[in-house]
């Protein structure tokens, strides 16, 4: 199984206290559900997303996703099932297929 995050978060995680942000990523880890993820989820930034997990401050402007976030991966026995869950629960944007309008017609037969 690959894994999407590195031994040093990983021990961090474990080690980082019981506040928001480190709980956080102890749910992610174990389920190795990756941080793009819960970026989207939350709508903080990947990079956020770390500080937290090292046990920064989760701005109040996030702790309602986050809360919600952590009892969903809590609960998800996957991180298939859990990203299942989080897209119905937030409104996380997925990339659409545009069409280029510029692009030249499929020849016909």
């Amino acid at each position: 199984m690959q894994q999407n995050y590195q031994k040093h978060v990983r021990d961090a995680v474990a080690t980082s206290g019981d506040t928001l942000g480190p709980q956080l990523g102890r749910a992610a880890v174990r389920l190795d559900f990756p941080v793009a993820k819960v970026a989207a989820a939350t709508g903080a930034t990947r990079a956020t997303i770390y500080s937290w997990f090292y046990g920064n401050p989760v701005s109040n402007a996030y702790r309602h996703n986050v809360t919600r976030l952590i009892n969903i991966l809590n609960d998800a026995p996957t991180a298939a099932v859990a990203w299942s869950r989080a897209c119905k629960a937030f409104p996380i944007q997925t990339p659409s297929l545009t069409v280029n309008s510029s692009a030249s017609p499929m020849p016909t037969s």
